[in-house]
């Protein structure tokens, strides 16, 4: 498995813990891109991990959501159970 293959994966698990997520506190997509300052379709796209997060977004998401930024990047938390 080559850098870029493992670096895709690891963005699609942080992609999936952050719709995971909002979705388990029935928070809108729309309401997730005011939160984080982007548009709606950016948004999506960062939640299909089709664009590479910056630390802000996850910032902002974790803001939202009540977690530590790390609990979003490595899922081992409690939390995130």
């Amino acid at each position: 498995m080559n850098d870029n293959t493992l670096v895709s994966m690891q963005l699609k698990e942080v992609a999936t813990r952050i719709k995971e997520l909002r979705e388990i506190l029935e928070i809108s997509e729309q309401s997730m891109a005011e939160a984080t300052d982007v548009s709606v379709e950016d948004y999506l796209q960062y939640e299909t991990g089709e664009k590479d997060f910056s630390f802000t977004f996850i910032f902002k998401c974790a803001k939202t959501f009540k977690v530590d930024p790390t609990d979003l990047l490595s899922g081992m938390s409690p939390t995130l159970s």
